[in-house]
């Protein structure tokens, strides 16, 4: 079994990938129903084979953790697959396996999602296990501080031991500076080896009831199928009042520096920098889309503008890229990675890269760079219906968002709009006294051992 955090800016290549009606051969049937309690259904019928995707998504992130206790929203994740007085764990997984499914789970910033594929013919099963879980979790009381080594290995693995985690960890606190998001997803290991049964069954309690959830299943069902068993299985989910979100209308105080990471494990120079963007909910959000295109347009492949300029033109680095999500509730990064050629200071790429980005804001993108990154984007819209999974992450993504299938029919309209000039003012949004904030990722300094 495999658990995993997002970071919100740096899983947009999900949407990137939207089906619709002008890019492919059927529209996919979508519709929207709620129970009594609060709780939202979305189905997305997709009859090609007999499969389903359950995935049950919750309003409830990291960014929503009280002081104190961060990494509480993983670390409940975690505790979902242990079971209860009815379905123990060893059931619960059982019962999965023995229906050939697929399960997982994950925690980001603004939302968790849990998610079950398997033949449709087994949706009531998987609807009876997890409500189960979802309105009864109790697990055992020897599991707690178990869990607990697993998701500080967890924090060791995927953070502690790689440098360039650490870096992005450090340029996210000082760039957020007191909003929730310069938080990690996981926690502060500090914080998190304080973490107990009642941090994670009081943040159950509160968070986790059927008005802060979202029930999205996609594949061979329709919808009477799925609110029948909806109604008989989460009908009964006590009704509570949603949690409320402040920090969702809080715009971050801005910081700016440079932060240098030294680390023995290090054998490559990179150079970082990350500029605070609005996304598709906060700020102004008629620059998601061109930022969108200016991150393929800078950053990604051979063909990209740093690429050309400062690998293939100038010599000073091997690798360059840019990347971008808007889907978040709250505001985004647009992130820049290079790594210098050999023989090169970080602080020549950095020069470099300056003039390259102000030449750019001085002259717009050709009309053919722009057909071409459009086109390449809206070819990804076929591959997305191949995978229902896919699918359920996009529309429960969206639902969380306040996003509705009028959206996503019109994604790829609304990539096409995108001018050349949008593009260029975007790149110029970034630039200027704006805050952003640099990284430097570097070998670990050599310590003289003279004698003074």
């Amino acid at each position: 079994m495999t658990f995993s955090f997002i970071r919100p800016f740096m899983w947009c290549v999900c949407l990137f990938v939207l089906a619709s009606p002008a890019w492919a051969t059927e529209a996919l049937r979508v519709s929207e129903s709620s129970l009594e309690n609060g709780l939202k259904i979305v189905v997305v019928e997709e009859h090609r084979a007999p499969v389903a995707t359950h995935m049950l998504w919750f309003r409830v992130g990291a960014a929503d953790e009280a002081k104190g206790v961060s990494g509480v929203a993983h670390y409940l994740e975690h505790m979902f697959f242990k079971g209860t007085s009815t379905i123990p764990e060893e059931m619960y997984l059982k019962t999965i396996e023995k229906r050939g499914g697929q399960h997982n789970a994950f925690t980001g910033q603004d939302f968790t999602a849990y998610y079950i594929t398997a033949a449709s013919e087994h949706l009531e099963d998987i609807m009876r296990i997890e409500s189960d879980r979802m309105k009864n979790l109790s697990p055992p009381e020897n599991s707690y501080l178990k869990e607990l080594d697993v998701i500080l290995e967890e924090r060791s693995a995927r953070i502690d031991n790689h440098p360039q985690a650490v870096l992005s960890e450090k340029m996210t606190k000082l760039l957020f500076n007191q909003h929730p998001y310069h938080i990690p997803i996981i926690g502060w290991r500090d914080e998190m080896e304080k973490l107990s049964k009642d941090d994670v069954m009081g943040f159950y309690r509160q968070n986790y009831h059927p008005a802060n959830g979202v029930l999205v299943v996609v594949g061979d069902v329709t919808m009477d199928e799925v609110r029948s068993l909806a109604e008989e299985y989460y009908g009964d989910w006590e009704a509570k009042t949603p949690i409320k979100r402040p920090w969702i209308q809080s715009e971050p105080e801005w910081q700016s520096g440079t932060i240098e990471h030294h680390d023995p494990n290090v054998k490559q120079a990179n150079w970082i920098r990350y500029y605070p963007t609005p996304g598709l909910v906060q700020g102004d959000t008629s620059q998601a889309f061109p930022l969108m295109l200016l991150a393929d347009v800078l950053g990604e492949g051979k063909a990209s503008v740093l690429y050309q300029e400062l690998v293939l033109e100038r010599k000073l680095a091997v690798a360059a890229s840019a990347s971008y999500s808007p889907f978040q509730l709250g505001p985004s990064v647009f992130a820049v990675t290079l790594v210098p050629a050999t023989g090169v200071e970080l602080d020549a790429l950095e020069e470099a890269y300056d003039e390259v980005m102000a030449q750019f804001v001085e002259n717009p993108i050709d009309a053919k760079t722009l057909e071409r990154v459009a086109n390449r984007m809206k070819a990804a819209t076929i591959f997305s219906r191949d995978g229902i999974q896919g699918l359920a992450f996009i529309f429960g993504q969206l639902t969380m968002l306040g996003k509705d299938n009028q959206f996503f029919e019109a994604w790829p309209t609304m990539i096409g709009e995108v001018t050349p000039e949008a593009i260029q003012a975007a790149a110029a949004s970034l630039l200027g006294d704006k805050p952003h904030v640099t990284g430097k990722l570097l070998p670990q300094k050599e310590v003289s051992n003279a004698t003074p």
